[in-house]
């Protein structure tokens, strides 16, 4: 039985890739800038939450549907850690990681807005993919 090699991705993958249509970058953008907002007005970060998760359906390209993705686990992930910080908010502990958190969160949304811009997809590193 001989093993396959998995297969061989193209260095850029856009070739491969659906393009954007205008309306999903519009889409997209909004919530990036929801998300962003959300350091400052938090009501943002549910609205922002709340978009990703009704308008995902509705992306029809590859790039769309991978940058939704990204937005929508950056998203779960930073509540999952910020509920947690929030319960330790006593302990000192609580508000290192709610800073930290809070900082890839900030991380994340620059890299993935900077991809979008570009029209690539958000390269992977540094947390969830």
């Amino acid at each position: 039985m001989s093993e396959q090699s998995p297969p061989e991705f193209p260095a850029d993958l856009s070739r491969v890739m659906t393009p954007l249509s205008a309306d999903e970058s519009r889409r997209l953008t909004i919530i990036y800038a929801l998300y962003a907002a959300s350091f400052f007005v938090g009501i943002t970060f549910f609205a922002g939450l709340l978009f990703n998760v009704l308008w995902k359906a509705e992306f029809h390209s590859d790039l769309a549907r991978i940058h939704a993705r990204w937005q929508l686990r950056s998203a779960l992930f930073a509540l999952l850690w910020f509920i947690i910080g929030g319960m330790a908010i006593l302990l000192v502990v609580g508000w290192i990681l709610m800073g930290i958190v809070g900082i890839w969160f900030i991380y994340r949304l620059v890299r993935g807005w900077l991809a979008l811009s570009d029209q690539q997809p958000p390269k992977p590193g540094f947390g969830l993919s």
